[in-house]
């Protein structure tokens, strides 16, 4: 059996954007692997559902009282609920005072926390945000993105405030879905966004953490 590769089979396989085109499909792939997984998780119990889709930009939101435990299968991203849930004392929200930043042994890298402004006329203010987390979503919160005239439609606009009335209303978020990446690829990502309180009353910050579909793949 001969082993001879035609010269124009060989430049094929060997040209950038051949490994370029293979790149993306298996990370298309594996995307749409994972998230078949994924799909078997059961949010019939959440209070509230937005749904985004524009583009690549696509996600599932769904919100929880501060009472109710994320479902079954969502793999690590119950352990950044119990490092909040055990906070709360009396169903009061707790601050960010209430923890130490060695609570979060494991997180650092993946965690986000913003404090709010939307609903008081106020700029919010990104406060900390992980290496990880900005590789996926950017240094800047969205509002800020919004504030700042970046290329958003208006439906994911719309969409991002009704998000917020709901994390304002005291519910916490897990979101699933994608985020656009270099070229025509897509990232798959889960994250949960938390309410803090630093009155015990008013909403005053949100604390969230991102988790890349493939790790919480190997987790569940």
């Amino acid at each position: 059996m001969s082993s001879y590769i035609p010269k124009e089979q060989f430049y094929l396989w060997t040209s950038p954007n051949f490994k370029i085109y293979c790149r993306h499909s298996l990370k298309y792939l594996y995307a749409l692997i994972m998230t078949v997984k994924l799909d078997k998780i059961d949010f019939s119990k959440s209070i509230n559902e937005i749904l985004v889709s524009d583009n690549n930009f696509n996600f599932n939101c769904y919100f929880y009282s501060i009472d109710q435990p994320p479902p079954e299968g969502v793999g690590n991203i119950v352990e950044f609920y119990k490092i909040w849930r055990r906070a709360i004392q009396d169903n009061v929200l707790p601050s960010w005072q209430d923890f130490l930043i060695e609570d979060f042994k494991g997180w650092h890298s993946n965690l986000r926390l913003v404090k709010c402004g939307e609903k008081f006329d106020k700029k919010d203010e990104v406060r900390i945000v992980g290496e990880t987390f900005a590789q996926y979503w950017g240094r800047r919160s969205l509002s800020e993105q919004i504030r700042e005239g970046s290329d958003i439609s208006q439906t994911i606009v719309n969409k991002f405030h009704q998000y917020l009335d709901c994390l304002y209303d005291g519910y916490y978020a897990i979101c699933q879905g994608t985020l656009p990446s270099d070229g025509a690829s897509v990232r798959p990502i889960w994250f949960i966004d938390l309410p803090l309180s630093e009155n015990r009353v008013d909403i005053s910050h949100f604390l969230a953490a991102i988790c890349p579909q493939e790790e919480l793949i190997r987790a569940t």
